[in-house]
């Protein structure tokens, strides 16, 4: 048990420390759009917010002499109360000699214990270790109420009936040719007035789309909108939205985590509006620019 504990409490100082570079690096960033704002590509912000989210991961960084750790003594108080402490027996110069069995036995009972060394005993839990127990505990639960909400999800979606409209199967076949989409898509119906979504990424993909999705849209804005979610599909962003949520769950206590996590998830949106635009005529792009944002909603988490 006590060996459990220590490890969160070295995972929870790990966690806040890079927590504290991130932010630095988060500020930077914020800056930086702020500075030039349009100038930057979506491309490039989805590549820096990347690159934040891959220094919430790391187990370490590069060596500095500037490093947020040396600014925040308290953290390495904490690291050094999680680290395991070494009993080293202080040497002895007394020499065993062999005495009568005799004399052995009369003076057992009066031997000097104060001579006998003692082991440290087991440090108490200190409130270093409630902090690092609650942030496990909150951080799994996070992660284990989006487990649930998936699974909720995914038997509603599942029971969903297919799409049998002829006109929307042959646009979503010629769509994922032109998006270069080769993964199995189950085009379900959801009800009308719901919005449009991808779900899954392990077996089958559900493409989620209303009941009443050709009766409010065009057949360009619809080729638009499916362009939109096949570009997801593509680019796996269903797969990197549990790794951002795996990494919301180990930075919780962190606003300004959150706060990259959602611009990574807008920028990233902007990518796949430029790919559906990208399998557009100039004239579809006009009218695909009448439904932007595209409706979504129904991904868990979202898409």
């Amino acid at each position: 048990m006590e060996t459990m504990i220590e490890s969160v409490s070295r995972a929870a100082v790990w966690t806040a420390k890079n927590s504290l570079e991130a932010s630095l690096l988060i500020g930077a960033f914020l800056l930086l759009f702020a500075a030039f704002g349009r100038q930057l590509s979506p491309t490039l912000r989805v590549v820096l917010w990347t690159v934040i989210g891959a220094r919430l991961l790391l187990p370490f960084a590069p060596p500095s002499e500037f490093s947020v750790h040396n600014l925040v003594p308290a953290l390495s108080a904490v690291e050094k109360v999680s680290q395991p402490t070494e009993v080293v027996l202080p040497e002895t110069s007394e020499r065993f000699v062999e005495i009568d069995p005799v004399l052995r036995a009369e003076n057992a009972g009066s031997a000097d214990t104060a001579s006998i060394p003692h082991l440290p005993q087991s440090p108490a839990l200190s409130w270093q270790h409630g902090l690092a127990l609650a942030w496990g505990l909150v951080g799994f639960g996070i992660f284990l109420f989006a487990i649930v909400r998936q699974r909720i999800a995914h038997r509603k979606i599942v029971r969903l009936p297919r799409v049998k409209s002829e006109t929307l199967n042959a646009l979503l076949t010629a769509c994922q040719r032109r998006a270069e989409v080769r993964r199995r898509l189950r085009m379900v119906a959801a009800p009308s007035g719901s919005g449009v979504a991808v779900f899954g990424f392990l077996r089958v993909t559900h493409l989620i789309v209303p009941a009443d999705l050709e009766e409010r849209y065009s057949e360009t804005e619809i080729r638009g909108i499916l362009l939109h979610e096949l570009a997801h599909v593509r680019r796996g962003d269903l797969l990197i939205n549990w790794i951002v949520l795996a990494v919301e769950c180990l930075h919780w206590f962190n606003p300004l985590v959150w706060f990259a996590g959602r611009r990574f998830l807008a920028d990233r949106e902007v990518l796949c509006d430029r790919a559906a635009l990208r399998g557009l005529n100039s004239e579809q792009r006009r009218d695909y620019g009448t439904v932007l944002p595209c409706p979504r909603s129904l991904c868990v988490p979202k898409s």
